[in-house]
């Protein structure tokens, strides 16, 4: 367990202790502390601001699947280009979509990506590897899906939205379709067919997701709600001809990826032997924030049309997520310490009001810098001597009190032997209207990327 070594001043042995001794107090001279340490290499980028978002994914291939979690192309091919990297290997050991690897592929690197959540392990590797799809097969399985039976019930998953998130003959089209692909034999066409149902689900389904998790918003909202909106098999089947038909625009422009490139189910926290052997010149990511979202209930819809098929696999999936979520579980031991850590948690006690989250957040909290301990110190052994890293995180503001999580992770990336070369701050955000009512105007978050060097 290497982690230890990150947190040799911990002085409790489990994070529970340390949250029953703590002193709730407001302080933030360790905050300060730890953003005056890395001034010097902080600078503001505000050029990238839409990048680090999804606001710029409007090219081929990058454009047909919705991930509102994805960064933008652009940040990618400004990171390799800072860093004038034009050959060797690329890994993202939280690919998402793919993003990472489809610039890799432009660019003639090899590149290889993980994801915990299958549907973003899947969704990445077949976007990959699209350009090398035989189309004409492609058409020949459309002709197989639409002469496959009508049926009059569909089926999902015994998932807690499964009794509204779809409509009976939206849930009986896109059912109908599924059981058609699953027919299909196995290979690069059936996953580009399967990748099309599966990026027009939540279209086509009476959910939307917003924050933490899936919303039954109404259609009148004028949010772009979908709840009690009627969608019928006719426009779900018109959806998915139309998904097929971005992807092949998108596959036919696009570079194929160099032999090797793939992106697998792992956990990045088991980097080292998931890719036991293996060097990278770059690592390009940008791991969930500490923010409450929970990837597991806001794909369930994507999950539950060809990954899981229970509740309670998917309950087991959100246990092994990377901590940034409430129903994260405690660490097993408290080995990262950090002033400016203890210092907001201590702050977030002090806050504290009965029925509030706050015991919630502390453990995501906990959980979560101990995880990224973790994957910084095991992409360390597979990154080769004088490669570089670029992470893009997110800061976070609970109980009026900010979370400096790009800071923290400079200072554990440190500690794993990393070099801080730069720290680009790309945009502001606010803070939740809840958070203004109660604690006044608040310093917001803000979006960051952190540039190492082995």
């Amino acid at each position: 367990m290497v982690a230890a070594s990150v947190g040799d001043s911990a002085e409790s042995s489990t994070w529970q202790d340390f949250q029953r001794n703590l002193e709730p107090k407001i302080a933030t001279s360790e905050r300060v502390a730890l953003a005056s340490r890395f001034a010097p290499v902080t600078t503001e980028r505000l050029s990238l601001g839409r990048a680090v978002g999804g606001a710029e994914r409007n090219e081929p291939l990058h454009n047909a699947i919705s991930y509102k979690e994805a960064f933008s192309p652009r940040l990618v091919r400004e990171v390799l280009d800072h860093l004038g990297i034009s050959r060797g290997r690329l890994v993202d050991p939280f690919v998402g979509v793919g993003t990472s690897l489809l610039v890799a592929a432009e660019r003639g690197l090899e590149g290889v990506g993980l994801d915990l959540l299958p549907y973003a392990a899947f969704t990445a590797h077949t976007l990959l590897h699209a350009p090398d799809a035989d189309w004409g097969t492609v058409d020949a399985y459309l002709g197989n899906i639409e002469r496959a039976p009508r049926l009059e019930v569909g089926s999902f998953p015994d998932f807690p939205v499964r009794t509204w998130a779809f409509g009976p003959a939206a849930l009986a089209e896109l059912t109908r379709i599924r059981r058609a692909i699953c027919s299909l034999p196995d290979g690069l066409e059936r996953d580009v067919v399967h990748l099309a149902l599966l990026s027009i689900v939540e279209q086509s389904s009476q959910a939307t997701k917003d924050g933490t998790s899936l919303r039954q918003r109404p259609a009148a909202s004028g949010r772009n709600g979908r709840f009690k909106a009627i969608t019928t098999r006719k426009t779900v089947t018109a959806t998915f001809n139309a998904r097929v038909a971005l992807l092949r625009e998108g596959a036919t422009s696009a570079t194929p990826p160099i032999v090797g490139s793939r992106a697998v189910v792992g956990d990045a926290r088991s980097v080292s032997t998931l890719l036991a052997g293996e060097l990278f010149d770059i690592a390009i990511f940008s791991p969930p924030y500490p923010n409450r979202y929970d990837y597991s209930a806001n794909y369930q819809l994507e999950l539950g049309f060809g990954f899981i098929d229970r509740d309670t696999d998917l309950k087991a999936l959100r246990k092994r997520l990377l901590r940034s979520h409430l129903e994260a579980p405690w660490p097993l031991a408290r080995t990262v310490s950090s002033a400016a850590l203890d210092e907001f948690l201590s702050a977030l006690l002090h806050e504290k009001q009965t029925g509030d989250q706050t015991g919630r957040v502390f453990r995501m909290a906990a959980g979560y810098f101990e995880d990224m301990a973790l994957v910084l110190q095991e992409l360390a052994t597979v990154l080769a001597p004088g490669g570089a890293a670029a992470i893009v995180v997110g800061t976070q503001v609970f109980a009026g009190q900010s979370l400096p999580t790009d800071l923290i992770l400079a200072d554990l990336a440190e500690r794993a032997g990393y070099a801080v070369k730069d720290i680009w701050l790309a945009r502001s955000k606010g803070v939740a209207v809840q958070q203004r009512a109660r604690f006044g105007d608040v310093p917001g978050s803000r979006e960051s990327v952190i540039l190492l060097e082995r």
